[in-house]
């Protein structure tokens, strides 16, 4: 019983969060810990209601132990040291502990799909306040688009990050209205990471979204919680339990047709 609560406060924690770091990424710190924090006591919660420790192993626990360590020692060697360090525990940290958190206390496919829907559009508003902001001038600096953000940069890593997720689920989905509206999403989204002008996130997106897009090309049909169970291991802000799909689905059953949910 106690799973079905903690797993529902840690998903609106975890949309809470996504929420403020789109529009203030670099404020409302505050409701950031608090949303943090409530998702680590959801993940304590459980553990004390089952008396045993809970830790789902993923394919991403070591490159991400790996990730932090590098990070750490270079940070240590960089010429901006303290500049470097609090970025690896004010934002590379802070992450990943919320991904473990999500991993453990998340249980259902439904609220994968809640999450990533939510991600999609608040992306598209961003992007849209973006568009908006810039040829206003409210949002532009140096001549390119930064939309809620500080640094172009910043707002082009955003747009990567969830554009090529955008591009695959209109290719999967059928229905004629919701491929509309992902249309205008990756309309949006495109143009904006056009006006940002960084030549870096294009080139990762574009990996990506041939990542994603071979996936797709090698499977005959994919459900929809095949696709998300790909992309939860593909991306850390997404990664909820990529170890209960797994369980489900064989190599086999991807390979041969449509799997059913049991």
């Amino acid at each position: 019983m106690i799973k079905s609560y903690t797993s529902r406060i840690s998903e609106c924690a975890f949309i809470s969060y996504f929420f403020f770091l789109s529009f203030f990424p670099f404020g409302a710190d505050v409701i950031k810990y608090v949303c943090l924090f409530t998702a680590m006591g959801c993940w304590v919660a459980n553990m004390v209601s089952e008396k045993r420790v809970l830790f789902v192993k993923t394919s991403l626990n070591v490159p991400i132990l790996s990730f932090l360590v590098c990070s750490s020692i270079s940070s240590l060697h960089s010429e901006y040291a303290r500049y470097s360090i609090h970025t690896v525990f004010h934002d590379y940290f802070l992450y990943f502990a919320l991904f473990f958190c999500m991993v453990n206390t998340i249980r259902e496919d439904e609220q994968i799909r809640r999450m990533v829907r939510i991600m999609l559009i608040t992306c598209g508003v961003v992007c849209a306040y973006g568009l908006y902001g810039y040829y206003t001038g409210i949002a532009i600096r140096a001549g390119r688009l930064i939309a809620t953000f500080e640094y172009h940069s910043r707002i082009a890593k955003y747009i990567s990050l969830l554009l090529p997720v955008a591009i695959c689920l209109c290719f999967y989905y059928k229905d004629v209205l919701s491929r509309f509206w992902l249309i205008i999403l990756i309309g949006i989204c495109g143009f904006s990471l056009i006006l940002t002008m960084n030549r870096t996130s294009w080139v990762v997106a574009f990996i990506t979204l041939f990542l994603y897009s071979y996936f797709l090309v090698c499977v005959r049909y994919l459900s929809a919680s095949c696709l998300l169970n790909f992309l939860r291991t593909q991306n850390p802000l997404y990664n909820s339990d990529s170890s209960l799909l797994l369980k489900r689905f064989s190599v086999k059953e991807y390979c041969a047709g449509r799997p059913q949910l049991p």
